[in-house]
């Protein structure tokens, strides 16, 4: 039995935009139509992670890492909407065909990764804009 059935799988994220700076974590977009019912089988399974505080805070989605919240290689997001989805493809196809903009944010993610070093949270809410305004454009 598939972990998850019927679902719609993108790679996303840095590591799927050839030439862009990237730490060594596997990005995957899950659009799914119950966000629920895979978890229990991603664990189990797969080997993947399901922090509870972390997923607590999420509307919509669920966050999952592997192989563990400590040392990730692979980050899923599972996704109920389609627009969610299409915004993380919508970046990642630009950055691919945009030099000039991957530039930027690779500038922008050594920055935030020097100033950031230890604080994961902060670097990953200190993109969001840059990611936002060009997403959504």
């Amino acid at each position: 039995m598939p972990l998850l059935p019927e679902a719609e799988i993108h790679h996303f994220g840095s590591t799927a935009v050839p030439g862009l700076a990237a730490k060594p974590v596997i990005d995957i977009i899950a659009l799914v139509g119950d966000l629920n019912e895979p978890i229990q089988a991603l664990v189990e399974r797969a080997g993947y992670q399901y922090p509870l505080a972390y997923n607590a805070t999420l509307d919509r989605q669920r966050w999952l890492c592997r192989p563990s919240a400590e040392h990730r290689t692979h980050h899923l997001h599972l996704a109920l909407d389609r627009e969610v989805v299409d915004r993380r493809l919508r970046f990642r196809d630009l950055l691919r065909e945009d030099d000039d903009l991957r530039e930027q944010y690779a500038a922008l993610k050594r920055d935030l990764a020097a100033r950031n070093r230890e604080d994961r949270t902060t670097y990953t809410a200190a993109k969001s804009s840059f990611i936002e305004r060009h997403s959504l454009a």
